[in-house]
């Protein structure tokens, strides 16, 4: 199976060391283990070799993260613009693409337009309700056109998979169904920490105990307050 991986938010550079640049390396790692045959397309492609599987070049206006002084309208309008112009980037001929694979990012149509162009599902991965998230907490101008575009994502796709079961139920309610809205929560490396949370260093703590870590900046829309 040959997948084209596409993430046009420009705010996750794939050698980065946020935790969504991370997700989107063990994604394409996973899909590689699994033998699956994997071309990339991102706004921000990083460093070569970093990501697991083709980097496909793209121009240079979705390497252009919008300005923050520009602000508002502006900074939204060029984000809107990348993210569908890098649907139009895509040097892979009619039969060298299966599935669409999309992780859904704000503003962006990329995934749906290259659905089209080549007759393939597409997959939408939905990490976070990013229009209500961008309202709350980071403000948005052109928020019916964000909305629409959420909604319409919901139901052009052919499957949506949501990390969590708020999300699948956002979803369903956008797309009109729980038809084709899958649960996939996200996972973790356990082997990673198994050492730390049973070595000598584990406070006492006994093996079958619940221990709850957060690792991150502790920004309001993590949610941390509603955890303690």
């Amino acid at each position: 199976m040959r997948v084209l991986y596409v993430c046009a938010d420009a705010g996750i550079p794939l050698d980065g060391a946020k935790g969504a640049a991370v997700h989107v390396r063990q994604t394409l790692g996973a899909l590689r283990r699994r033998g699956v045959e994997v071309a990339v397309l991102a706004a921000r492609p990083g460093a070569p070799g970093v990501a697991p599987g083709r980097v496909l070049p793209i121009g240079t206006l979705t390497h252009q993260r919008p300005e923050r002084s520009k602000g508002g309208l502006a900074a939204e309008t060029e984000a809107l613009a990348s993210a569908w112009n890098l649907g139009a980037q895509v040097p892979l001929g009619p039969d060298e693409v299966d599935v669409i694979y999309e992780r859904y990012s704000l503003w962006s149509l990329a995934g749906a337009t290259l659905a089209e162009r080549f007759a393939a599902p597409l997959v939408l991965e939905v990490n976070a309700p990013l229009v209500e998230e961008q309202r709350r907490h980071r403000g948005v101008t052109l928020v019916g056109i964000a909305m629409e575009i959420e909604r319409f994502l919901a139901r052009r796709a052919d499957a949506v998979v949501c990390v969590s079961s708020s999300l699948r139920e956002r979803v369903a309610r956008q797309r009109g169904s729980h038809e084709g809205v899958h649960l996939f929560p996200n996972a973790v490396d356990i082997d990673q920490f198994r050492e730390a949370a049973n070595g000598p260093d584990a406070g006492g703590r006994k093996r079958g105990d619940t221990v709850i870590i957060f690792t991150g900046s502790f920004k309001p829309l993590h949610g941390v307050h509603d955890l303690v």
